[in-house]
């Protein structure tokens, strides 16, 4: 099974089954172990700093081994750069930062993952925005 973590029923991409986030859970019932795919576009920032260890465990509880994990994001760090070198105006800034609950540093989003035993294969970054893909290894 896929899923697309969303906010929004109509964000989800065809071959994915949709699951919402509330209230900083997920709202499925499926069996651990038995999601072979997660995709996150921009919705990790739906998930307070406060309860990321949580959700990320909940994360790694659904993946099954060798699953996949894609999530993208903006890294607080360069946003702070792009705000610094005024890339980004005001207006920006203000839509970023008052449309999340978080943002991360997509760096300790990894070394977390990678503490739960999901590996980052890859991170790419553009401008601010990050894409992170790793894979379930136990």
């Amino acid at each position: 099974m896929k899923i697309q973590i969303i906010k929004d029923i109509s964000d989800c991409i065809d071959g994915y089954n949709p699951v919402l986030i509330e209230d900083d859970n997920l709202n499925i019932d499926v069996p651990d172990n038995s999601i072979s795919s997660i995709l996150m576009i921009n919705t990790i920032e739906l998930i307070s700093y406060k309860n990321i260890d949580a959700f990320l465990n909940k994360i790694r509880q659904l993946l099954r081994l060798n699953g996949t994990l894609v999530i993208t994001g903006v890294d607080i760090n360069c946003l702070s750069v792009d705000c610094v070198n005024r890339v980004l105006d005001c207006a920006v800034m203000n839509e970023v930062i008052y449309n999340r609950k978080a943002i991360y540093d997509c760096k300790e989003l990894s070394d977390k993952l990678t503490s739960l035993g999901i590996k980052t294969d890859k991170l790419l970054f553009k401008g601010s925005t990050y894409e992170l893909h790793a894979t379930r290894k136990n």
